[in-house]
């Protein structure tokens, strides 16, 4: 799995390769939630940032 986060409402934001499906949903309930597939998005893999020299912003 890539990562993912809790927000401050308690809602898990998972985020996994395709290949990763599986451990994803092993994941999603181990933790006590229930695998939801009208509320899964399937989506391209994308970073987005930009480069930072060190002391600039």
């Amino acid at each position: 799995m890539v990562g993912g986060s809790v927000t401050e409402s308690g809602r898990l934001i998972l985020v996994a390769d395709l290949a990763d499906v599986a451990l994803a949903r092993r994941f999603v309930s181990s933790v006590g939630s229930t695998w939801d597939p009208d509320i899964v998005h399937y989506g391209d893999r994308e970073f987005v940032g930009r480069r930072v020299t060190l002391g600039q912003t």
